[in-house]
């Protein structure tokens, strides 16, 4: 092929794209537009607040460990007065440490999970 023959087979492509082409109304373009802005203000407004809304999270999650380090002691001794055959169990062998890491991953996972899937 030479370039003539080239040039013209893009010059056809091209009338031929253009023909099934459309081109969408002003008002159109300007209204999807002014949604767009008004979608990423509303994004841009909201996010101090989930910031916010995890450092309150993640310090509730803190108290809550911080107590149960605290209490733990009494309540392993309250779980061998109640239940004499738990001095042998799992519950009371487990060390603290173990417990929470269950405890955190039990309920980290579905929030992990909510995050990860995209809800669109």
């Amino acid at each position: 092929m030479t370039d003539q023959e080239i040039k013209e087979l893009f010059e056809a492509e091209s009338r031929a794209l253009s023909a099934e082409s459309r081109v969408p109304a002003a008002g159109q373009i300007w209204w999807r537009s002014a949604i767009r802005a008004r979608a990423e203000s509303a994004h841009a407004a909201a996010r101090p607040m989930v910031w916010l809304q995890a450092l309150a999270g993640a310090g509730a999650v803190g108290l809550a460990l911080g107590g149960l380090t605290t209490v733990w002691p009494r309540l392993q001794d309250m779980l061998r007065q109640f239940v004499p055959a738990a001095s042998g169990s799992l519950l009371a062998a487990l060390p603290l440490p173990l417990i929470l890491a269950i405890g955190v991953a039990i309920v980290a996972a579905p929030i992990a999970f909510y995050l990860a899937v995209p809800r669109d």
